[in-house]
């Protein structure tokens, strides 16, 4: 559109056949026709896309990468979308104060990624890490099976870089944790969805790396006592960074045709060190080990067993060893039934 050609360091879409795709997200929801969609590149831009919005009376809708399920970066009304995708900058770690700069336009994988490389770790993990953007993780909250843990992206965020009404850039905290004076307005930033300002980068904290990611799998008789197991864990000294939980019906199509085999996994004997250790988390065939009526489980040196039925060739052998202060069991998905809690121990 004409209104748009004179905004700088911007690049502008227009027309339904280049703006459709930016009605809808990853939900069922699908919004109305946007003015246009914008990607700005500048503070510059940013400026005169304001005066702009204020001028022409219509609203700007922030973007990321649409892997949103809420809804939150669809267009309603007479408005415009902000694609954040070519907002420049790098993401910058300090590892002297565990933490990480990145722009709104870092894919989250990408920020997870640049913490790793410095042997460092950025805890948040929504479903849609390896895809969404980290702007869009900062302005929805975004939380992950990791959250029972680590809680949710406000837990780890510092300060954030938000374009306000005024047309400028302000940034809200600091890059320490010990920030007592005043409100947290950078808070209230973070899960607003664009409604107090429009977030285009964030300082955030880091931990360093944990030693070792287990997977406990417990079977169950009821279904009924997961509501109690969580707080028997924690009082019984574990902290699992999440839960999970096969209900009935997953296991009964585990238990249908096909068994363990119908769902085989690449054997831990041709593969050595990261792999063979992956594949032990990810895998579903590890030996139960019966906790004892202690406070703590005893350290076990395990193997696991062919989880196949009698006579039939195991669709896994896999040899794992436990140095670690939380038991590890296992059993065929096809004969537990239970949930299994994700941990990662410091």
């Amino acid at each position: 559109m004409d209104i748009f050609a004179q905004l700088p360091d911007t690049a502008v879409l227009a027309g339904a056949d280049l703006t459709e795709a930016y009605r809808h997200d990853e939900s069922h929801l699908v919004g109305d026709p946007p003015l246009a969609v914008v990607k700005p590149r500048s503070r510059e831009a940013l400026r005169a896309l304001v005066a702009l919005a204020k001028g022409e009376g219509f609203a700007l809708v922030p973007r990321g990468a649409g892997t949103g399920k809420a809804g939150g970066c669809i267009p309603l009304g007479r408005s415009v979308v902000m694609d954040m995708g070519a907002w420049p900058g790098e993401i910058r770690v300090s590892r002297q104060d565990l933490a990480l700069w990145a722009p709104a336009s870092a894919m989250l994988r990408d920020v997870k990624a640049a913490a790793l490389a410095q042997g460092l770790f950025y805890p948040p993990d929504p479903n849609s890490w390896d895809q969404c953007a980290f702007g869009g993780s900062l302005a929805t909250n975004a939380g992950g099976p990791g959250a029972c843990k680590y809680g949710m992206t406000r837990h780890w965020v510092l300060a954030v870089d938000a374009l306000m009404a005024d047309g400028e850039v302000h940034t809200f905290g600091i890059p320490s944790v010990k920030c007592n004076v005043g409100p947290s307005l950078g808070q209230l930033l973070v899960g607003s969805e664009g409604i107090f300002g429009l977030i285009v980068g964030a300082t955030v904290r880091l931990l360093p790396v944990p030693r070792e990611r287990l997977t406990l799998l417990l079977p169950m008789e009821r279904w009924e006592a997961l509501l109690d197991l969580p707080g028997q864990l924690v009082e019984a000294g574990y902290l699992p960074s999440a839960f999970e939980f096969w209900d009935p019906a997953v296991l009964a199509d585990l238990r249908g045709p096909g068994g363990c085999r119908a769902k085989p996994w690449p054997c831990s004997n041709s593969m050595t060190g990261t792999a063979a250790r992956t594949a032990s988390w990810r895998g579903w065939w590890r030996p139960w080990v019966p906790w004892r009526n202690t406070s703590r489980p005893p350290r076990t040196r395990t193997s696991a067993k062919p989880c196949g039925p009698s006579g039939a060739p195991p669709p896994c052998t896999s040899r794992s060893a436990s140095r670690t202060r939380s038991a590890r069991t296992s059993s065929c998905p096809a004969r537990a039934s239970g949930s299994s809690s994700k941990g990662w121990r410091p």
